[in-house]
């Protein structure tokens, strides 16, 4: 069985929005690049937003960092890194699609993101994850926690926004139409047999 995340939902959705060239969402979608500063930095970012020690990284960023960021938090829920699985059926068959939110807060989704360059609402507001995580989750908010860093060697982020999105009526319908198109894709290009869009189970099948 083919599988696919709401990252490479999103992914996808900035392709056919002209916001990546074709090259570029196909290195996405097999996962070919390794993590890069920039991504490392956000991992580690995201690890101290969601520890109950981050004293430990006090020198990674600094004391006004970690009280400030952290203070944007609801500690009430420490459910973080959550996982979810649903599998939908197109006309092509099964597709599994997964999904990781930062943390649950009761019917909440929320979701730190890190960047590097002005923080831009639209990019948000306009985002397949939220959506796919709704459904997932079966949430009826998602709220994206948007920290500004200069760049990748900065111990404190410059600027901070908050968004809340309600789960739309029609959300069901967007996503299960985001996933089919995808998946079409996929078959069309002939990328069901790469391993990184595969299933265990399907991998186990193929090497037997």
């Amino acid at each position: 069985m083919i599988k696919i995340s709401a990252t490479q939902l999103e992914s996808y959705r900035r392709f056919i929005d002209g916001l990546i060239t074709v090259e570029q969402f196909e290195r996405s979608l097999l996962r070919l690049d390794p993590p890069n500063a920039m991504m490392q930095r956000g991992t580690d970012f995201h690890t101290m937003m969601q520890t109950d020690n981050p004293e430990l990284f006090k020198g990674v960023f600094s004391e006004n960092c970690i009280t400030q960021a952290r203070s944007k938090m609801d500690y009430r829920s420490k459910i973080f890194e959550c996982r979810a699985k649903k599998i939908y059926k197109t006309k092509y068959g099964d597709i599994l699609v997964s999904g990781m939110a930062d943390q649950l807060l009761g019917y909440d989704i929320v979701e730190i993101k890190t960047r590097y360059s002005p923080i831009n609402y639209d990019s948000y507001a306009q985002s397949m994850q939220w959506r796919v995580y709704c459904e997932l989750f079966e949430a009826k908010y998602a709220t994206y926690k948007v920290f500004e860093f200069k760049d990748a060697n900065s111990v404190d982020f410059k600027n901070y926004a908050e968004y809340t999105f309600a789960k739309p009526l029609y959300n069901e319908s967007i996503v299960f139409d985001m996933i089919h198109y995808l998946h079409e894709y996929i078959i069309i290009r002939g990328l069901s047999d790469k391993p990184v869009l595969q299933t265990k189970d399907s991998r186990r099948v193929a090497n037997e």
